[in-house]
């Protein structure tokens, strides 16, 4: 889908849902229309004829139809269009290997650093020594380095079969996030959620940079590894995040400590458990080392899966002043403003476009909201 067409759906859907919200003021931030994805996963097609083969495939989001690679992936970044043809080749001479191996990721940063997860539909070699599957990643990596270059620390390779994960190196790389005149470090973890697009990220988070001041507190929900954390942190006197996601929490605490954030606390629970908990209706034994009562919030910021928020939700952060609130479809976050805007009186304050996914349907968004129409 061409962005015109894009922005031209985003604004009748405004239009029709939030009157009251002066189109003029709708912000747009584009970037590169191919090569932005940080990170991609594709199918692997196994051909025996006239020799043996694998082919990286991805496929049509409305027919369903294969569509075979031939090694190259026009939205995905140089260093993931660099590793597909190699992968292949290296598996076309590796069939033992290779057999039922049935997808591959890519996770990558702009530090030019990558984990590659290969999950296979048979079991993996579970010995603790001469594994065999484990062998075959490490001629995997040297021969990935030798062909392209690459430094042994900046690739990682993850196996992954039922109840099985083999791993040789990390299963995160680290990411630096450009956030107007400040740099962050951020680890980025396999296997768990990170923006796909490091242009448009570095924008979404500069954009809230700008825009999020305040002199009381900030609760942040569905904060993931801390990608927008580490922003938030300077945006107000104290930040209080949470995340359901272990291994999400654990990369968080990391996060922070990478980038020297000390007024931060991070609670292992949901945001609907956290309704629950900030309402007293019930405890929460992963909040204990958290005191509600000394928190003094005006702010919250959600970055909800895309089904948005749920109606308990969107009464909870009501007692807020200030929203932030990012989405990544216009149609659940736009219900969302709607009600929030009329049952709650609160004003649209800054409304942004960002086309995250080029040549796709779908864009994200930030909202700020307001009951102060100072």
């Amino acid at each position: 889908m061409q962005f015109e067409q894009k922005l031209t759906q985003y604004r009748e859907l405004i239009a029709q849902k939030l009157p009251t919200f002066d189109l003029e003021q709708l912000e747009v931030f584009t970037g590169a229309q191919s090569g932005y994805r940080m990170r991609a996963e594709f199918a692997i097609y196994h051909q025996n004829q006239p020799s043996y083969s694998v082919h990286h495939v991805v496929h049509d989001s409305v027919t369903k139809q294969r569509i075979f690679c031939e090694g190259k992936y026009a939205i995905a970044n140089a260093l993931i269009n660099r590793l597909m043809p190699a992968v292949e080749e290296f598996f076309a001479q590796n069939y033992k290997f290779a057999h039922k191996l049935f997808q591959i990721e890519y996770l990558t940063t702009t530090t030019q650093q990558v984990v590659i997860s290969l999950l296979f539909h048979r079991a993996l070699d579970k010995s603790e020594e001469n594994n065999v599957d484990l062998l075959h990643a490490q001629a995997f990596k040297d021969f990935l380095q030798t062909k392209l270059n690459l430094k042994t620390e900046d690739l990682h390779i993850i196996l992954r079969a039922k109840k099985t994960k083999l791993q040789l190196g990390n299963n995160f790389i680290s990411e630096t996030l450009h956030v107007n005149d400040k740099e962050f470090a951020l680890y980025q973890v396999e296997n768990s959620f990170s923006q796909p697009n490091a242009e448009i990220n570095n924008l979404m988070l500069s954009y809230v940079d700008k825009h999020v001041h305040t002199d009381h507190d900030i609760l942040e929900l569905y904060c993931g590894v801390g990608n927008f954390t580490v922003v938030l942190a300077s945006c107000g006197k104290k930040l209080l995040a949470t995340e359901v996601n272990k291994q999400a929490v654990d990369f968080v605490y990391r996060n922070l400590e990478r980038n020297n954030l000390t007024n931060v606390q991070v609670g292992r629970i949901s945001a609907e458990e956290f309704v629950q908990a900030i309402n007293k209706v019930r405890p929460f034994k992963r909040l204990e080392h958290i005191d509600l009562d000394t928190y003094n919030f005006d702010t919250v910021f959600v970055d909800p899966p895309r089904a948005g928020l749920d109606t308990a939700s969107c009464d909870m952060i009501s007692q807020f002043a200030n929203i932030i609130y990012v989405s990544c479809n216009p149609h659940t976050l736009v219900d969302n403003l709607q009600y929030l805007t009329s049952k709650y009186g609160y004003r649209i304050k800054q409304l942004a476009l960002f086309d995250q996914f080029p040549q796709t349907p779908h864009c994200e968004s930030i909202a700020i909201l307001t009951k102060n129409h100072s």
